[in-house]
């Protein structure tokens, strides 16, 4: 994968896959289309760098770990975006001490955050 490619924070492949199969400007919204991929990827991306902030490292970087605290999985979160209902992966740690600010608990919409992303994305992509 080329350093252009690392940039992104989902698969091109899986993108390009989702905007062959749509027929209809309608298939990009649609569940699995192009544009939940993208809004997916990036805000689980995003959760990941905040609990990474929140305890001080990288996941599998135990020798710059200085907390007790560590990563506890994930649990699943239904957001409703423009492009539809996304299911996010969002992380937690041990201690049960973060909270995340990208999409904060409680809140099932995130329009402000999305249409930040997506032009984020597609300016990468360019």
């Amino acid at each position: 994968m080329n350093t252009e490619q690392n940039d992104l924070l989902f698969d091109p492949k899986e993108v390009n896959e989702a905007l062959k199969s749509a027929n209809h400007v309608d298939d990009l919204f649609k569940e699995g289309g192009a544009l939940q991929l993208i809004l997916k990827k990036t805000m689980e991306s995003m959760l990941q760098e905040e609990m990474s902030d929140h305890l001080g490292y990288k996941p599998r970087d135990s020798k710059s770990k200085s907390t007790s605290n560590s990563r506890n999985g994930t649990y699943k979160k239904k957001v409703k975006t423009s492009a539809g209902q996304v299911e996010l992966d969002i992380p937690r740690d041990r201690e049960g001490t973060y909270e995340p600010k990208v999409i904060p608990k409680y809140q099932n919409t995130c329009s402000d955050l999305e249409s930040k992303v997506i032009s984020m994305e597609f300016e990468t992509m360019i």
